[in-house]
């Protein structure tokens, strides 16, 4: 069984190294778009694929971050080019896992069936006073320094993502099939396939690692947000949230940061809020991974947040600014074919008049008359 995964992703220095190292167990092959990182993300992703890592690096040229057509052109381009039996779109942040001790793989052959839509859980780990220490701050790979998952009552709706079997993806052409964060699935002629949910492994999440990060991402991806949607549409609303609390105070004190990262995607949400019963202890499972050396990851540079934040913004701007170049080409365009009509038409009617008014249509008025 031939099982692949594929990641669009933006500026994941932090974090990329470390989800290569560990994925790459798991998949066969693992292919990753870079929309035009300016932290050193594209050049950790070339190192290891230089090194040997069974993954394929793309560069996404585009100037704003369209997430729902990347991942929908990356899935096409995945199916086509490796002809997969199991596709499992993830983001750089989402590591595969299970509870029973072995390699996930070995769990997706057992349990996938290709006749369904297989939706995974997510667990968001979250970073405590206990993880954030000046000592773990030299920890590279990931889960060796973020250990502690929250709690949710099962009455709590959770996150899923979608794992898409080749009788899925193979019926669908039209390419606009994920949704936007790859939760779920729809075919081409709107229906969601046949769906079943797997237990037996999930998604460990790691969406918040520093506070350094966690302002540039809510700034970035609000600004990049804002190019698509407006602030009050619902999508995106938890990094909204941080956007205008950074609008107001500039920064994220440690201890909104520690409860920022507990509640993530339910911040502004009470209601939901009380579904999250506390935090736990949960390392994260690597003993079937052979190499998660970090080499190519370095700590996190505080200027990063205002380099990518202009860098964002700039990309933002440079757009907006050539669709109106675009729609002021498309009103000149439209108003020279209007102008061009017009001439028609008033050539039309002068000749019109010209004939109407000549001596030989009266004359030919006078002998029509006369004829009858």
């Amino acid at each position: 069984m031939k099982i692949l995964s594929f990641t669009t992703l933006k500026n994941e220095a932090d974090i990329i190294e470390s989800f290569v190292r560990y994925n790459m167990n798991i998949f066969d092959k693992m292919i990753i778009s870079d929309n035009l990182s300016t932290d050193g993300t594209f050049e950790i992703l070339k190192k290891l694929e230089k090194e040997g890592c069974n993954i394929e690096v793309l560069i996404d040229e585009s100037k704003t971050f369209d997430e729902q057509t990347a991942k929908n052109k990356l899935l096409t381009y995945t199916k086509k080019k490796y002809k997969p039996d199991i596709i499992i779109p993830l983001d750089a942040d989402e590591f595969i896992t299970t509870d029973e001790g072995c390699n996930p793989r070995i769990i997706l052959e057992r349990d996938i069936k290709m006749d369904y839509l297989f939706l995974i859980r997510m667990v968001n780990y979250v970073v405590t006073k206990e993880d954030d220490t000046h000592k773990n701050e030299t920890v590279l790979f990931i889960p060796d320094r973020i250990k502690h998952i929250r709690i949710e009552s099962t009455d709590k709706k959770r996150h899923y993502k979608c794992i898409i079997p080749k009788k899925i993806f193979n019926n669908n052409i039209k390419g606009r099939n994920l949704d936007l964060g790859a939760h779920n699935y729809t075919n081409d002629d709107g229906t969601r396939p046949k769906t079943k949910t797997i237990d037996s492994v999930y998604i460990a999440h790691y969406p918040i690692r520093s506070i350094n990060r966690y302002i540039y991402k809510s700034i970035h991806h609000s600004i990049n947000n804002l190019r698509y949607y407006s602030s009050d549409s619902g999508i995106g609303y938890h990094l909204f949230y941080i956007f205008d609390k950074l609008l107001e105070y500039g920064t994220i004190p440690k201890n909104d940061f520690y409860y920022f990262s507990k509640y993530y995607d339910e911040i502004n949400n009470p209601d939901r809020q009380k579904m999250i019963k506390g935090i736990r202890k949960c390392n994260l499972n690597t003993s079937f991974c052979k190499n998660l050396n970090i080499k190519y990851t370095t700590e996190t540079d505080d200027k990063m947040i205002i380099k990518n934040t202009l860098a964002a913004s700039k990309n933002v701007i440079d757009n907006m600014r050539n669709d109106v170049e675009k729609l002021n080409a498309e009103i000149i365009e439209k108003n020279n074919e209007i102008e061009k009509l017009n001439d028609e038409k008033n050539a039309y009617i002068n000749n019109y008049n010209s004939v109407i008014n000549s001596k030989w249509w009266k004359l030919r008025k006078i002998l029509l008359f006369w004829k009858k």
